[in-house]
């Protein structure tokens, strides 16, 4: 990596750079070469947020994702009603918080233009309003009482907390989840001393990570302050490093905005005969105060478009990559080329998988040549004779979708939520674990142990009634069954649910002991075992315009694996619409046509025969496979002359109902 940082020694004491010829990801290969070697924060500021998100990407597979940031644009519109629970709230949030402290790792920012337009709190307001807790410090519940502290931090007190803004109190147990972080925070209390720290899946309840301290912050945007608003770049570090794809767009950027907060300003006075609304060079940046906030700053440019004027200019001699568009004698001719003249060979892709086909598809044209695997992900492959690498992309190579990442938030499930709780009504059937189908009471508070806490009412035969705690919230499940049809109360004390639950297991263990023997006979009885892969299935492989998934590919491995042993395979893949089954099933064709075998695809409804019948043949086009399709809609002539084609061995794949 730090190769590309080249004869650009953009840590001197220039002010402003220019630095010209980058193409692909060299650009982020510089910047964290210069991150690496300087270990000064660095601002990014791309051309929009989509070209921000594959910079972002890059840096992050590059240097890990705790010294890469990125900062959106706000959701908020000028003079417009706050947006709450934006995504992107947390994630600026977060970013202005680890510009502040001195402790955490300096960070890497990723922004584009639009997101610069709106001022910032003061430093002095995020630090007034970031409550920091640590393990071994002393707490008390007050702290986030209504009256006391939340009402600074604009926080809501709810049953469960499951989004941005709300806290929970449950005797000695406080969740809060403030706008610092992703996932909210589990603070257990010992008398008034913090004993453990976690942050918790707000959907589960359960715990995730042990942590030992943190820092609760409210959204910022709601905020009263006689501070005023600041530039991003009060939050930079002196020795920061500013690098622009484009400076006159982001001035542009800039004065566009304003104008429109100029113009939504005068029109919400006059609507609204107001007087006390904070003026627009107030909320907004312009660009006479971006120029002014950003002459500390050493700054680079690194685009296609440049300044008249500046202090250093550095050329790179770097190409761009040709499409090669899955021709790999062109994609052997480049390397063996690159080799000659005395350049290193990379191949960058995110699946180590893509490797092994990329070997087995060059050795069949040119056995000499050679390549470094890296397994990292990168948006766009580039040649740099002065340094002497080639860098390609295996999504480039293939003609591939190359698909990138930003910052996740917690992942939504299926399972029984605290938000799903919201929802329920009184009388509403559900299913306890331990004690069977009763009826949602509502919530309430009791007292255990001279400490209150919040319990889940459930409602059992004979108005028996049940407390469940949050800790258990796992064990209860909305009652489903046939509709209209309503199931029978479940009595507490008796055996009844118990008899129940130990005849479904012994059915299930019946089920077992029959598939057990199933698969015994299934091992022992001779099947046809298929080749390894060969070169066209790794170029069918190849091909997939998308990134695979994990469990994709594993389903893959695992289907193959199946294929090639010597007995009859039976598996089941199972997976939602849109998971990348049909494109499993292809595959898995494909190589039974290999070893001259035909392959009958079964669909449940009669439309899925032609959008199977489109997928088969869009895939198989360049592979000449024959694929037939075989419905009600088909005529009584046409189905016998496609049936008598699969009996003549012509016709390789037959989809039907």
């Amino acid at each position: 990596m730090d190769q590309c940082v080249g004869s650009a020694t953009v840590y001197s004491k220039s002010r402003r750079w220019q630095l010209k010829g980058l193409v692909g990801s060299l650009d982020a290969l510089l910047i964290a070469a210069v991150y690496r070697q300087t270990a000064r924060t660095q601002l990014c500021i791309a051309h929009d947020p989509e070209e921000a998100a594959y910079i972002y990407d890059d840096l992050k597979n590059l240097l890990g994702l705790t010294s890469v940031l990125f900062y959106p644009a706000s959701p908020q519109q000028p003079y417009a009603p706050t947006v709450a629970n934006h995504a992107d709230h947390l994630v600026r949030t977060e970013t202005l918080l680890r510009l502040q402290s001195k402790t955490d790792v300096t960070p890497i920012i990723v922004t584009y233009p639009i997101a610069l337009t709106d001022k910032v709190v003061h430093p002095k307001v995020l630090k007034e309003h970031t409550w920091k807790i640590q393990v071994g410090n002393k707490l008390t519940t007050t702290a986030v009482n209504p009256t006391a502290r939340s009402a600074r931090f604009c926080f809501e007190k709810k049953d469960f907390v499951y989004e941005a803004g709300q806290f929970a109190i449950r005797g000695g147990i406080v969740d809060v989840f403030g706008y610092a972080y992703s996932l909210p925070l589990r603070i257990e209390l010992v008398g008034n001393i913090v004993e453990s720290l976690r942050t918790f899946d707000p959907a589960s309840q359960r715990s995730l990570q042990v942590i030992t301290h943190a820092s609760i912050i409210p959204q910022l945007s709601t905020l009263a302050t006689a501070h005023p608003y600041q530039s991003l770049l009060t939050y930079l570090r002196p020795q920061a490093l500013v690098w622009f794809k484009d400076y006159a767009l982001v001035l542009d950027t800039l004065s566009k905005s304003y104008s429109r907060a100029t113009q939504a300003f005068q029109e919400k006075i006059i609507d609204n005969n107001l007087q006390t609304l904070s003026t627009p060079d107030i909320l907004w940046e312009t660009s006479t105060s971006w120029t002014q906030a950003l002459q500390q700053f050493t700054y680079i440019e690194f685009g296609t478009r440049f300044e008249p004027t500046t202090d250093e200019i550095s050329t790179y001699q770097a190409t761009a990559l040709p499409p090669f568009c899955q021709n790999f004698t062109l994609l052997a001719e480049h390397l063996c080329r690159n080799q000659s003249q005395g350049l290193h060979n990379i191949i960058t892709a995110a699946s180590s998988t893509q490797f092994d086909r990329l070997q087995t598809l060059l050795e069949a044209k040119d056995t000499t040549v050679a390549f470094t695997p890296l397994t990292l992900g990168l948006r766009q492959g580039f040649v740099d004779s002065q340094v002497g690498i080639s860098c390609y992309t295996d999504h480039q190579i293939f003609g591939r979708y190359y698909r990138y990442q930003l910052p996740r938030r917690h992942a939504k499930t299926q399972a029984f939520t605290p938000r799903a709780l919201q929802t329920l009504h009184p009388g509403d059937y559900v299913v306890h674990l331990d004690y069977g189908i009763g009826r949602f009471a509502g919530l309430n508070t009791i007292t255990t142990n001279g400490k209150q806490q919040e319990v889940i009412r459930l409602l059992y035969k004979d108005d028996d009634l049940v407390y469940v705690g949050l800790q258990s919230l796992h064990k209860i499940a909305k009652y489903t069954g046939k509709e209209g049809v309503a199931p029978t109360i479940t009595k507490l004390g008796s055996s009844a649910w118990n008899q129940k639950k130990k005849k479904v297991k012994t059915k299930i263990k019946d089920i077992a002991k029959e598939l057990m023997q199933l698969y015994s006979i299934r091992k022992q009885t001779p099947g046809f075992a298929f080749s390894p892969d060969n070169f066209l299935q790794a170029s069918l492989e190849s091909s997939f315009l998308h990134e695979e998934t994990p469990d994709q590919a594993a389903a893959v491995k695992a289907v193959k694996k199946d294929m090639e042993a010597p007995y009859p395979m039976d598996r089941l893949i199972c997976g939602d619409v849109g998971f990348g089954k049909t494109e499993i099933a292809i595959r898995a064709a494909f190589k039974a046509i290999h070893d001259n075998k035909q392959v009958a695809v079964l669909v449940p409804t009669t439309i899925l025969t032609l959008q199977h019948y489109n997928s088969f043949c869009n895939r198989l086009e360049a592979f000449d496979v024959r694929v037939a399709y075989i419905n009600r809609f088909k005529t009584a002539l046409e189905s016998k002359e496609i049936l008598a084609s699969v009996a003549a061995g012509k016709t390789q794949i037959l989809i039907g109902t």
